[in-house]
């Protein structure tokens, strides 16, 4: 679970392809700010931006929210989007599963997004 009982930074909408590279720049910002080692900012940053843009692409918009946290100095982002959800939890998360014609990744950035932040 991602913590969010830290100080929020800002709210951000997820309309369009602006509003993914907005939250993509304050979370690299953020990275910086907190002497981020530029791998881990990459990383951080990319999963940030893929999930945003999903959010954007497939989840009808929604918000993102960026908060700070001090012990340990860390940031994180929750993004929420505005879809009806996933009708079968457990199929998303098994192999071969397609949405939309498509294989899809976001399990993927879950885990990525875990070990970039140290969980």
């Amino acid at each position: 679970m991602i913590p969010t009982d830290g100080v929020l930074i800002g709210i951000y909408a997820l309309i369009g392809d602006r509003d993914v590279i907005q939250v993509r720049r304050v979370a690299g910002r953020e990275m910086d700010h907190r002497g981020a080692r530029t791998v881990q900012k990459t990383r951080f940053v990319t999963a940030v931006s893929e999930i945003a843009r999903n959010v954007v692409m497939h989840g009808g918009g929604g918000e993102a929210r960026i908060y700070m946290h001090s012990e340990p100095s860390a940031i994180s982002v929750v993004c929420v989007d505005n879809g009806p959800g996933i009708a079968d939890l457990d199929a998303a998360f098994s192999d071969g599963f397609q949405h939309c014609g498509q294989h899809g990744a976001w399990p993927w950035w879950c885990e990525t997004a875990e070990r970039c932040i140290g969980r």
